[in-house]
Parts: structure tokens; C-alpha cells; sequence
């Protein structure tokens, strides 16, 4: 974005340029912070502060109308929705979804990610990864996913 520039024969040597305050601060407004939710145990709800491991950092999504929250993907089920084990997926916190929708939900004291499907039947879970099946039975539409952060310093 042109806002640091490399100082010569130092190193490390980054600084902020002299920008005008107004470009800086209007860059600065399309970061957000917002909780990162770890796992959860029996019968706790999963957005007791309890269950905040700390708050993520992200550009702000163009989707980010209402709360927004972070939760970490564990295993490979949305593979071919690219979504892999580590990412913090950007969630919008909603009850309902549309059909094909990536969702995140809670089915018992387990909170998953899958696509939600609802065709003329009862609505489903279905994960992006032939090696597993849809998931039919009750659960509960946390939020709807709206980005993704991935970090590729972790071994």
C-alpha cells in the first residue's frame, strides 16, 4: 500500500513514509478486530467470553454487515472448497443460511464447518471432501462464512 518504506544499510530497517495522514487513517479503517472462539466444551455456549482465545486482526470483508467472530478449521472436509486445517475462517453471526452457503454449526458440543443444504427436504450439512458424508441430523446455524485468513509461517 506504499505506507512503509526500507531504511538502507540497516537491518530490518523498516519505517513509516511520510504519507498524508488522511490516505494512512483510510487504509487504517478497513482493519477490524475481532474475537477468535476456541473449542468448546459440553453444554457451554459457544460465545461465552470464556470461549475467546484471543482477537484476529483482518481486512474488513465487503460482506460484514452485523458481529462478526473468527473460529480455526481442524481436519480436511472442505478441501475442495480450499479451506484447510488452520485457517481462521471470518464468520457473520446468523441463525438461517441459503442452500450452498458455507456455514459454521453446532451439533451437539461440536462446532463444524460444512456447506448448508436445504433441497425440498430436510436441511443437511455437507462437506466438500468425497471421503466424508452428509450430516443429517439436528444442528444449529452459528454463522455464515464470509472470509478467510491463512497463515503459512505455521509448520
Amino acid at each position: 500500500k506504499g505506507f512503509v518504506e526500507r531504511s538502507e544499510g540497516i537491518a530490518r530497517g523498516l519505517r513509516l513514509k511520510d504519507n498524508s495522514p488522511a490516505e494512512f487513517n483510510r487504509a487504517k479503517s478497513n482493519i477490524i478486530t475481532i474475537p477468535q472462539y476456541g473449542s468448546v466444551a459440553a453444554g457451554e455456549p459457544i460465545f461465552a467470553d470464556t470461549n475467546i482465545e484471543g482477537y484476529v486482526a483482518v481486512e474488513k470483508p465487503r460482506r460484514a454487515s452485523g458481529t462478526l467472530f473468527s473460529v480455526t478449521v481442524r481436519g480436511d472436509s472442505m478441501i475442495d472448497k480450499k479451506i484447510v486445517e488452520r485457517d481462521k475462517l471470518i464468520v457473520r453471526k446468523q441463525a438461517n443460511a441459503s442452500d450452498g452457503d458455507i456455514v459454521v454449526a453446532l451439533l451437539d458440543d461440536e462446532v463444524t464447518v460444512k456447506i448448508f443444504r436445504h433441497n425440498s427436504g430436510k436441511p443437511y450439512l455437507q462437506p466438500a471432501n468425497d471421503k466424508y458424508d452428509p450430516i443429517r441430523r439436528p444442528f444449529r446455524i452459528l454463522g455464515i462464512v464470509v472470509g478467510l485468513t491463512r497463515d503459512y509461517t505455521i509448520a
